[in-house]
């Protein structure tokens, strides 16, 4: 049976094991210990022409994309917790720029086929995501494509 973070609350238990039931916020609701949440799923973006971000990092102005980094980092945090005796399963997006109407052309035009080539074995072989949601473009022109792969 597959786990989720819905299977155990966060606030069941402290990394150190003891019951967080008594840590409650003004409202009554449990409080969960932020060394015990994993996500369900990371966002990472990258480009056509590049991969940045994929399985090296890069900086496109807003920071360090590194998908690989951030999934290992995610998936250990859960193998550390003492809520999880294995690994939870962590989900991928993945925000492709095609650099515009001339990515797109380089694209039909085979000029990109190594790149299309190396993202499929990354997303079918390499990456260590359990799903991966594949959002191509931005805006209006955007496509939309969520890939299971085993």
């Amino acid at each position: 049976m597959r786990r989720t973070a819905l299977d155990e609350p966060a606030y069941s238990r402290q990394s150190d094991g003891s019951d967080s039931s008594n840590h409650r916020s003004k409202y009554g609701m449990p409080v969960p210990n932020p060394d015990d949440a994993v996500p369900a799923a990371l966002m990472v973006y990258t480009d056509i022409q590049t991969l940045g971000g994929l399985d090296r990092p890069v900086d496109y102005g807003t920071g360090i994309e590194y998908a690989d980094g951030a999934l290992r980092r995610a998936m250990a945090r859960a193998v550390g917790s003492s809520r999880y005796d294995r690994p939870l399963d962590v989900g991928l997006q993945i925000g492709l720029w095609l650099n515009g109407t001339q990515g797109c052309r380089d694209i039909l035009e085979g000029r990109l086929d190594d790149k299309v080539h190396h993202l499929v074995h990354y997303m079918g072989s390499t990456c260590p995501a359990s799903k991966i949601f594949l959002r191509i473009g931005y805006g209006k022109y955007c496509i939309a494509l969520y890939l299971t792969l085993s």
